[in-house]
């Protein structure tokens, strides 16, 4: 047992023992609560301090041997320190004396790597001049090789060029053209740009030969396989955009000036004509072998649509967006032409990515007509869209405009390349653009005075005009799609404003139930037989007003809903209002209140008749039945 539960146990027992409840008391005798405190108990607490000592002593004892021995073992450990020390310092040079072993070894080994890399570089260096020397006298002697052949054979070429030139013989050289072309782009590929007299002379007086050779057989179907061979050889030297040019201007372009003064009109040109002419030439006249040997090489056909373009070109008045109907009749005649060229190739859109389609279609002013059109289109709109309020916008009858609008952005004429897309967006924007427009101002005019039943109505109806009438526009399945989601989504939330301002008509003039207690309280009029005056604004509004199903069933059920709501409330009053009756003039009470309840089942049934010529029955309305259960079966 520790000091601190000896001493917890002596103060419990002293408590227990001995009257301490006295020394709180306002008399207390000090001779009488020491007589009554030690009073035959002397004995025992000289038993209990006599243990408390022999406890004490136990447990001081027991902590002196304690520390004793923990001393004993942490002086122990302080004595074996120097001696780990020691030895940590033993191990620490065995470790040092082994890493400055290593670190030499190390070094040996870096330094006969370094050796042994400088060697193999060196090696390198000499096998890489070596090849290089050898490379060099081996183009060296390609080089002399080549144009030794060249040399020997350029002068028979030529003797056989004027020969045929001059007699019309049998082209059997345009072997020969290729193999001198070949050799040329050997060499040419050894020099890589670098000056070589003997080789710059040849290649001209050969391309020279060449060119002549080119424009004099161009125009030849006799010719077609000796003119492959020569656009081959100007393939092998990749010249072939010096061919393409010297075609256009030397071959191509004389003969379309001669085609072109038969198709001209006045100031203008019969593009028709025009390219008839030039497709009977491409199909068997003089430039049909623009179209056998196209496959081979693509430069025939750009050339030959170069020199088209650069002929229309001498005429402004050809692709003049002024005149829209003349723009667009040669805009779509030239697109054919271009098809039709296009086809004769293994891939035909890689002719409309060719640099001479896009600098025809830079020149054709498309952007420039496309803006015009866009005026014209888009000009009565702007007027519909100034309007300072839905109700005038609305009294225009817009949806005749726009679909006017649309109508002319997908006509057919408008339909051609680089222009479709345009007028697509074009369309998109209009559509989108009447749609921001009726929901901004729809917005405001909520926010502010608010939006009449007429004015609903009439929007509602441009709307489903517009989105009905929309789809009698040839345009894609996609495009149409997206727009009748477009003014759908404009139509939706019309419907559901004008679907809330009818219910909110009706459900006030439904507050004149209320006046029916009223009417025969005290008044001695007769049992009624007709309903009530007011009964037949209940669904006037609804009537006049063709919704669509679902809308009109909503509104229908908030109606009903309200009209059981006010039927309860005036049964109610008519209870309450008989009973007070009742205790001055029972009978007169229960005769008005009979009234009153035949009443109510009078208009009911009119409101019912109402519901049945909406379409509106208890076979297909809860409500209904419940309002006949509550009220006509009731009474």
């Amino acid at each position: 047992m520790s000091v601190q539960e000896l001493a917890h146990s002596l103060q419990r027992k002293l408590r227990s023992e001995f009257p301490l409840h006295l020394i709180s008391e306002s008399n207390l005798n000090i001779d009488d609560f020491l007589s009554s405190c030690f009073a035959g108990r002397t004995h025992n607490l000289f038993n209990s301090a006599s243990l408390l000592k022999q406890d004490l002593k136990a447990y001081l004892d027991s902590t002196q041997k304690s520390l004793s021995h923990h001393i004993q073992m942490d002086f122990d450990k302080l004595i074996k320190i120097p001696d780990l020390l020691l030895e940590f310092e033993e191990e620490i040079q065995v470790l040092h004396k082994s890493a400055s072993e290593f670190c030499e070894e190390t070094n040996l080994i870096y330094q006969r790597a370094r050796d042994a890399a400088s060697k193999a570089a060196e090696a390198i260096k000499i096998d890489n001049e070596e090849q290089a020397n050898l490379k060099k006298k081996r183009e060296s002697e390609k080089i002399e090789m080549n144009l030794s052949e060249v040399e020997a054979k350029l002068p028979a070429l030529r003797q056989v060029s004027n020969e045929c030139m001059n007699n019309d013989t049998s082209l059997n050289h345009g072997a020969l053209f290729e193999r001198i072309s070949r050799a040329l782009a050997g060499v040419g590929e050894i020099l890589k740009g670098g000056y070589n007299a003997l080789y710059s002379q040849l290649k001209s007086d050969f391309l020279l030969l060449l060119s002549r050779e080119l424009v004099a057989w161009s125009t030849s179907k006799k010719a077609e396989r000796h003119f492959k061979c020569l656009l081959r050889s100007y393939k092998h030297l990749n010249l072939e955009s010096e061919a393409q040019v010297l075609l256009r201007d030397k071959s191509v372009l004389p003969i379309l000036n001669d085609l072109i003064s038969g198709a001209k009109v006045q100031d203008t040109i019969d593009l028709t004509l025009y390219f008839k002419l030039i497709q009977e030439e491409l199909s068997n006249g003089r430039l049909i072998l623009y179209i056998s040997a196209a496959p081979i090489c693509n430069i025939l056909l750009k050339s030959l649509w170069s020199a088209v373009f650069k002929s229309i070109s001498n005429i402004p008045t050809v692709y003049l967006p002024t005149f829209q109907q003349e723009y667009l009749q040669s805009i779509s005649v030239t697109m054919k032409f271009i098809d039709y060229l296009a086809s004769h190739l293994p891939n035909p859109a890689q002719f409309k990515d060719s640099q001479e389609y896009q600098e025809f279609k830079d020149r054709l002013n498309l952007p420039t007509f496309f803006e015009l059109k866009k005026k014209e289109i888009i000009g009565p709109l702007c007027k519909l869209l100034k309007s300072e309020s839905l109700e005038i916008l609305l009294s225009q009858n817009p949806s005749e405009a726009y679909i006017a609008a649309l109508k002319v952005c997908w006509d057919k004429a408008l339909q051609i390349e680089h222009l479709k897309a345009r007028f697509m967006k074009l369309s998109f924007q209009i559509v989108s653009t009447f749609v921001n427009f009726i929901t901004r101002n729809l917005n405001f005019q909520s926010k502010n005075q608010g939006v009449g039943i007429d004015i609903l109505v009439l929007l509602v109806k441009e709307v489903k005009t517009l989105k009905e009438r929309i789809s009698e526009i040839e345009m894609g399945a996609e495009v149409l799609l997206e727009k009748e989601s477009l003014l759908q989504n404009l139509l939706d939330p019309c419907t559901r404003c004008l679907a809330e301002a009818l219910t909110r008509q009706c459900l006030s003039n439904l507050e004149a139930i209320r006046s029916i207690p009223a009417s025969y309280r005290m008044t001695n009029r007769p049992s009624p037989i007709n309903p009530s005056p007011f009964v037949g604004s209940f669904l006037q509004p609804l009537k006049q007003i063709n919704l669509e199903s679902g809308s009109k069933q909503r509104v229908v059920e908030k109606i009903l809903i309200r009209y059981l709501e006010l039927v309860n409330e005036t049964y109610q009053q008519i209870r309450k209002s008989g009973e007070l009756l009742s205790k001055y003039t029972p009978n007169a009470a229960e005769s008005d209140q009979e009234k009153m309840m035949k009443q109510i089942e009078i208009d009911t049934k009119f409101v019912l008749d109402d519901l049945e010529g909406l379409g509106f029955t208890e076979e297909n309305s809860e409500l209904i039945a419940q309002l006949i259960k509550e009220v006509i079966k009731s009474n």
